[in-house]
């Protein structure tokens, strides 16, 4: 937040804070302070997206290891998947964002359709 705001009550420089739900101003000096509700756009989306790494005879290393971890199976599973057939997985924005993020992270070559419009690195 870059503008300024002085508490109505002491007149101290009031600080910006954003924690789970809600965000607000709060006095550090006297307390006083105000609140609104706050959600993440993540959590509101509707669109159901598909996210899918292409099938390939020889996956990465880095890519098999994201898969396992994310599938909560083994290497020799998760190679398997990446072999055999594209690897799709559909759901909600709040849903896919781990794999969107995991990915993104690991270098993997996968695609997202319709285009993930956040920014995964400051996504809840």
């Amino acid at each position: 937040m870059t503008e300024t705001t002085c508490c109505e009550k002491c007149g101290e420089l009031m600080e910006y804070y954003h924690e789970s739900g809600s965000c607000g101003m709060l006095c550090p000096k006297c307390g006083w302070g105000w609140a609104t509700t706050y959600f993440s756009p993540i959590k509101a989306d509707k669109t159901v997206y598909t996210v899918t790494i292409p099938k390939t005879d020889r996956p990465q290393l880095n890519v098999i290891k994201c898969l396992a971890k994310l599938r909560q199976c083994n290497y020799l599973e998760a190679k398997s998947l990446l072999q055999s057939s594209d690897f799709v997985i559909s759901g909600k924005a709040k849903e896919i964002i781990k794999y969107v993020r995991a990915f993104s992270e690991f270098g993997a070559d996968f695609r997202t359709e319709p285009e993930f419009p956040y920014d995964i690195a400051e996504a809840e």
